[in-house]
């Protein structure tokens, strides 16, 4: 059977270059966004309109890919939609908190949701109908990859909210890695440092509408705000890894005999992970030290 593939966020950045690498090696690739028309045409993959935040737009996209794949099912699901909302979480609004989490966290878990019908074709449950806990399967039949980021592992000041819906999002993933391993579907997390994306671009201009909406006071009360996160934001985007190794790891993922939990890339990854060994004095320090030489 060809494997396929359902991509969210693919009109653009990881999710395009996801969609593209698994089409060339052979997937069958259902690309998931909220304006088809902005996904390229490539050999392989099929535009599906879906917005992660609207519960009936996944329904009817699953129903779509369900007519195509029938009882073939689905191999795997890579969420990949995402947005970056910065800036103190003094100013941040309600709003923009939600809409944060909307995309980020509640989009995951609607689209996981409605997709593990699918998932599940692939099988039945792995140790019967009664899941037995415990009892190791290594080759899962099914797979979840969600794109997180080292914002689920560190908070950085100024990215909270983006922060706190990776954090969010890591939390998830352990939880349904052992819940859906009775049916051998497979979990996993890819966490990129920065990455050369368009949503880099999209922060900045988030950053500029703020100015101009919190006004002189929000720049009085936090110049190094809108003094040197812009710069710092645009050498994110810069000198990122490229998407092609992001997707390069989100292969490998689904095609892995042992699937890890985890992916990291980068060295901004390596330093997040040993964030948990420096003490919250000494962290702080040096993040302070960061920012008044950036």
């Amino acid at each position: 059977m060809q494997p396929s593939v359902l991509i969210t966020g693919a009109s653009s950045g990881i999710g395009l270059a996801c969609a593209r690498r698994l089409a060339a090696k052979g997937w069958r690739v259902f690309a998931g966004a909220r304006r088809v028309e902005d996904v390229p045409a490539t050999a392989g993959v099929s535009s599906v309109r879906l917005d992660v935040t609207n519960e009936p737009s996944i329904a009817e996209a699953v129903r779509e890919i369900s007519r195509k794949v029938g009882e073939e099912g689905l191999l795997a699901l890579v969420n990949s939609a995402g947005i970056v909302v910065s800036g103190p979480l003094e100013c941040v609004t309600g709003e923009e908190l939600r809409k944060q989490f909307e995309v980020n966290v509640l989009g995951v878990a609607a689209v996981t949701r409605g997709v593990l019908p699918l998932l599940r074709k692939r099988g039945e449950c792995t140790f019967g109908a009664t899941a037995k806990w415990g009892t190791r399967n290594s080759q899962p039949r099914a797979r979840i990859v969600t794109i997180s980021s080292v914002s689920g592992l560190v908070a950085y000041p100024f990215l909270g909210a983006y922060a706190a819906s990776k954090f969010a999002t890591e939390a998830m993933a352990d939880a349904l890695r052992i819940e859906l391993s009775p049916w051998g579907i497979g979990v996993a997390l890819i966490e990129p440092g920065p990455v050369v994306t368009p949503i880099w671009q999209k922060a900045l201009a988030m950053a500029a509408e703020q100015g101009e909406r919190w006004g002189e006071a929000a720049r009085k009360l936090y110049p190094v705000y809108f003094e040197k996160i812009p710069a710092r934001l645009a050498e994110s985007e810069k000198h990122g890894a490229p998407v092609e190794a992001v997707a390069a790891r989100v292969e490998r993922a689904l095609t892995a005999r042992r699937m890890k939990a985890r992916y990291p890339i980068g060295p901004g990854s390596t330093l997040a992970r040993l964030r948990k060994f420096i003490p919250d004095r000494v962290w702080d320090g040096l993040v302070k030290r960061a920012l008044k030489k950036g």
